[in-house]
């Protein structure tokens, strides 16, 4: 694992073992995504979105890291997951009461090709895709906006680390998503077939 760390100015690299120096950087990078919860009034999905189950929403952004916030909840209860680009979970299963919104932000790397270096597991669409699932997937609102300075942790490896594109595969650097906190981002850059 490399981590970028841009808020110090520092453009460099600095590899990260996987031992304690490791375990401290994915520290840092952990936290949570929730940000506040509310009463919901009905809306209409968000620009750029269209659907019920699942919901897809595509944003016509150049590749590069991205603060993502999204607003779950609406008149009736919901249970929605959140996915982005090829297959990274940003957001397990999540349950909102019927009337409530409850809103996450996330930190989300473009690029292009999606999914693996090579290509695969991808679509190849330029831009940044979000797709909610679930029993009930709810969306009130969604913002995207370019990251100031986010800290970026690099994965490379093999088809038990990269995107893969179809379930029930799923490598770990598409789930370990879920325990970063805003401000910080993996770019997940293994790819299948790698030793």
């Amino acid at each position: 694992m490399v981590v970028r760390d841009l808020a110090s100015g520092s453009r460099g690299r600095h590899a990260a073992r996987l031992g304690a120096a490791g375990l401290l950087t994915l520290a840092a990078l952990a936290g949570t995504g929730a940000a506040h919860a509310g009463l919901a009034t009905p809306r209409a999905l968000p620009a750029g979105c269209s659907g019920t189950s699942p919901i897809s929403c595509h944003y016509a952004v150049p590749p590069g890291d991205y603060d993502v916030t999204v607003s779950l909840g609406g008149a009736s209860a919901g249970q929605t997951e959140m996915w982005v680009e090829a297959r990274r979970l940003m957001l397990p299963a999540t349950r909102t009461a019927a009337g409530a919104v409850a809103t996450y932000s996330f930190t989300v790397n473009v690029r292009q090709p999606e999914g693996q270096p090579t290509g695969q597991g991808g679509t190849g669409n330029p831009g940044l895709d979000i797709r909610l699932t679930g029993s009930a997937p709810q969306l009130s609102a969604v913002s995207v906006r370019p990251a100031t300075r986010p800290l970026v942790a690099y994965l490379a490896g093999d088809s038990t680390v990269c995107d893969q594109p179809a379930a029930p595969y799923t490598g770990w650097g598409q789930t370990i998503t879920t325990a970063v906190r805003p401000g910080a981002v993996i770019a997940n850059y293994a790819d299948s077939g790698e030793s």
